[in-house]
């Protein structure tokens, strides 16, 4: 086999909806995607009840180790950009700036042929590694979030400092600037536009000895112009916990954001986790745990619905986003959605689905919203079908009203011969359209290595994409891709 030969399949088939009970599992934030030499696997990806629409298979340069992070959805010309990061070039061309650098995809999400209409490497002499990507659509531009060791505005101030970079739709960059944040170092979880500012929220440690993050980072910059508005590190883990985990923020428009987070006494202590709105300048409006009849859930994703006007939280039960706790391997996971005005009023709590015993990924699901001005919200996840470490685990998705707390409708892609573990989500969709779909991105990998080809198994981890079709209405149009690494 050749290292870097590339295989194209293409298998046309057709994907319906499925309304039967799911048992979904999604989202590590980074999850790793090693890359290997020497062959190229092709495995059969059909299924007995949902064939796929379209698929293709290729390979990328070997020897290296890719992260996969993130997804940023370009509606006005159906395009959707992904990011990732890598110790090597991922199959970018030109030269490596260094260490870990930032690998950004640029795809089409109408072609068929799985091309990647634009790709670049970008970094300093020191690591990057990307936690979110946002679309501006006010002004045409990609606005990417990390952290860095190196020198890409300014001279680190911390183990991992924050940078924020203006790329144009060619992927040229067009500015950058650094903050040190935390002294201990920063892993941020939110990039949103509030009024004509960006603001990136993290989790920081105040100092390099410290195992846990315990601080909460604001940094807050003009859309415009790039320059700081605001920068400040405060204690966020208070009484007796020793960690503070940020997991998710939405903007409410001009005046103020939310964020789920959670608190804990790690690494075997209590945990506990909460809902906070904030003002533009991060003032308290009102902070909430998130429970439903007495049972916490962790909050892993959070989004601003205008036509209802109300927050939407996806979120699961037992956690898996602080590092510190193994997820129990014996418990089912339950998966939730919360809706909430502003102000904290009307919060309303739902189980959507539960997962299999036996599947122990540590995964956590993402909402989105389908328009501007109606009730529906999308819910998705990675779906364990069986509790068979050899079967497969697809992407899904359910589509919940939030007006009446109901689920209307279920999805998910054809391919059960890899665990697809979800690491990004972006819903392309307008009021009245009628080609309203998901793009998934994220991880793909088997629990077990062939023993005849030495091929599979949880080290050897690859780039999957898919776009599912969410009209209620026909059936579900899937294509899904394999980056063979």
């Amino acid at each position: 086999w050749y290292p870097y030969l590339q295989k194209y399949i293409y298998i046309q088939a057709s994907e319906r909806e499925e309304s039967r009970n799911e048992e979904p599992m999604i989202m590590a934030r980074r999850a790793p995607l090693t890359m290997l030499a020497a062959s190229i696997c092709v495995a059969s990806l059909l299924y007995t009840w949902t064939p796929i629409h379209a698929q293709w298979v290729n390979e990328l340069p070997a020897g290296e180790e890719s992260y996969a992070c993130c997804v940023a959805g370009l509606p006005n010309t159906r395009e959707v950009v992904s990011v990732g990061y890598t110790n090597g070039k991922a199959g970018n061309s030109g030269d490596k700036p260094g260490g870990l650098d930032i690998s950004i995809r640029k795809f089409n999400v109408d072609a068929n042929t799985g091309s990647v209409m634009r790709s670049k490497l970008y970094g300093s002499s020191g690591d990057e590694v990307a936690y979110k990507v946002y679309y501006d659509d006010a002004t045409n531009k990609i606005i990417l979030l990390g952290t860095t060791s190196g020198n890409l505005a300014q001279t680190a101030e911390s183990p991992a400092d924050l940078f924020l970079a203006k790329f144009n739709v060619t992927l040229e960059v067009e500015d950058v600037v650094q903050y040190g944040g935390a002294d201990g170092g920063n892993e941020p979880f939110a990039l949103m536009k509030v009024g004509s500012s960006y603001v990136v929220l993290a989790s920081g440690k105040s100092s390099g000895s410290l195992t846990y993050a315990n601080n909460l980072v604001f940094w807050k910059l003009s859309a415009d112009s790039f320059s700081v508005e605001g920068a400040t590190s405060a204690p966020a883990a208070v009484g007796s916990n020793n960690y503070f985990g940020g997991y998710s923020a939405a903007s409410r428009g001009s005046d103020g954001f939310a964020l789920v987070y959670e608190l804990a006494n790690n690494p075997s202590g209590s945990r506990t986790y909460y809902v906070s709105e904030r003002t533009a300048t991060n003032e308290v409006v009102f902070t909430r745990e998130l429970t439903l009849d007495g049972q916490a859930f962790e909050g892993s994703s959070i989004i601003y619905m205008p036509g209802p006007a109300k927050y939407v939280i996806g979120g699961a039960y037992p956690g898996s986003l602080n590092e510190a706790h193994n997820k129990p391997s014996t418990n089912s996971t339950q998966y939730y959605t919360a809706a909430f005005s502003s102000g904290g009023s009307n919060f309303v709590a739902a189980i959507r689905a539960v997962s299999d015993a036996n599947v122990t990924m540590a995964s956590t699901p993402v909402v989105a919203y389908f328009g501007s001005s109606n009730d529906n919200a999308i819910l998705a996840f990675s779906q364990a079908l069986t509790n068979d470490s050899t079967d497969g685990i697809p992407y899904a998705a359910r589509r919940v009203n939030i007006a009446t707390n109901a689920t209307t409708s279920s999805f998910r892609s054809s391919n059960d011969t890899f665990i697809n573990d979800l690491s990004g989500f972006s819903l392309f969709s307008s009021t009245g359209a009628t080609d309203q779909f998901g793009f998934f991105y994220g991880s793909a990998y088997t629990l077990q290595e062939n023993p005849y080809t030495c091929l599979g198994g949880t080290s050897r981890k690859d780039v999957s994409f898919s776009r599912v079709n969410f009209q209620s209405s026909q059936s579900n149009d899937l294509w899904y891709k394999v980056i063979q690494t």
